[in-house]
This record gives structure tokens, C-alpha cells and sequence, in this order.
């Protein structure tokens, strides 16, 4: 007859393989935000979608050398990065 302090530790570790299977099951449907260079970002998009442009510049980056931004499109506006609301530039 096995240990009862062992059985509960096996039943245990059964309940928390359940919820784990269940946790990954729900994460299945998850997508990565998309990313895009800023030349290849999308001219249109649903409004407010976000995205990283991974070439865009923060503030005090020069010209060519962004190292990325998270970005918003606005529709009839364009790319704006998130945090101040500027037009993303490469």
C-alpha cells in the first residue's frame, strides 16, 4: 500500500499538471504583437493598432539609427510612437 504522504504529493503534482495543460491551452490563440521595419510598416491598419517598428528613432537617435519604438497607427494621421505621440521616423 504506497505512503498516503506520498499519494498526496503524486495528487498534487496531478492538480497542478491540470492547470498547467489548461494555462496552455488558453496561450494557444496568443499572438506576438507584430513588428516591422519602417519601411515595410503597413500604409493602413485598424486604428490604434499597435506594432514595434524596429528601426524607428527615440528621442535623441540620429537619423539611420533607431533602435526601435513601440508605435500606434492612427488612422489619417500615421505611425505615432507611443509615450509622446510623435510621428515614428527612421
Amino acid at each position: 500500500m504506497p505512503d498516503s504522504s506520498m499519494e498526496q504529493v503524486v495528487i498534487a503534482l496531478l492538480h497542478r499538471i491540470e492547470a498547467l495543460e489548461r494555462e496552455v491551452a488558453a496561450l494557444k490563440g496568443f499572438q506576438l504583437m507584430p513588428s516591422y521595419t519602417f519601411d515595410a510598416r503597413p500604409a493602413t491598419l485598424p486604428d490604434r493598432a499597435l506594432a514595434i517598428i524596429n528601426n524607428a528613432r527615440k528621442p535623441g537617435e540620429g537619423a539611420g539609427a533607431g533602435t526601435g519604438v513601440l508605435a500606434m497607427y492612427r488612422a489619417g494621421v500615421d505611425w505615432l510612437r507611443v509615450g509622446d505621440y510623435t510621428v515614428v521616423a527612421a
